[in-house]
């Protein structure tokens, strides 16, 4: 247990250790419905440079829209998919050899949570954009496919005058953190939520307002993300 804890200090720090303790033990005693959940906010510049520096040119990267029946390939609930269509998402899909290989999404100046109840508005809002759900399927993750999707995403964001892009990402992905931080991404900030029975109470110190609450499931407080 001791060597256990010690190893997920040193992979998540003391802050993480806490909250994914606090989480395993309200699923050890079945209580599903209370959970500590940590997000990391980071931004990343868009820049024309290629980020697959010339490879991987035979990885076709196309939009997807919301008639498009491989939105039912993509591994989310059909209803999850036609929510962020319904806020504006953008979905990029990368092909290699004719499969789907990859996706991600893109919103610009805010982005409504499904995670949790929030929407998180960008500043300066007509420069900025939020990334998510960025996804390489397994059998191509030791391709150009990551590479080559960001390069796609950072065409799309400089044609529309958008100088950064940002995303959350769970405290305990520390891949998905590894990744973006090779294409030049930075933490900037991090944010709680501690949910309880339908009650949901966010707080950080790095963006405003400090602390959230909020008890009806239709209602998603605003996070200036600056």
């Amino acid at each position: 247990m001791i060597s256990l804890l010690q190893a997920t200090y040193k992979e998540l720090g003391l802050s993480g250790t806490l909250v994914h303790s606090f989480n395993q033990l309200m699923g050890a005693l079945r209580i599903r419905q209370v959970a500590i959940r940590k997000y990391h906010i980071t931004r990343q510049a868009v820049t024309l440079s290629e980020a697959a520096a010339g490879k991987g040119q035979s990885i076709e990267v196309r939009e997807l829209y919301r008639d498009d029946p491989l939105c039912l390939q993509l591994g989310r609930p059909a209803e999850v998919i036609q929510a962020r269509f319904d806020q504006g998402g953008h979905c990029y899909a990368a092909f290699r050899k004719g499969q789907l290989a990859g996706y991600l999404w893109l919103n610009f100046g805010k982005y409504q949570e499904d995670e949790v109840r929030c929407t998180f508005v960008l500043s300066p809002f007509d420069k900025s954009a939020w990334d998510y759900d960025v996804y390489v399927f397994p059998p191509h993750r030791l391709s150009y496919t990551f590479p080559r999707l960001w390069e796609h995403a950072n065409g799309v964001m400089a044609a529309r005058g958008v100088a950064a892009s940002y995303s959350r990402i769970a405290y305990y992905n520390t891949a998905s953190l590894g990744s973006h931080s090779k294409l030049g991404s930075r933490v900037i900030g991090s944010i709680y939520f501690l949910c309880v029975f339908g009650m949901q109470l966010s707080w950080t110190g790095d963006f405003r307002p400090t602390f959230t609450f909020t008890a009806d499931s239709r209602h998603f407080p605003e996070i200036h993300i600056a």
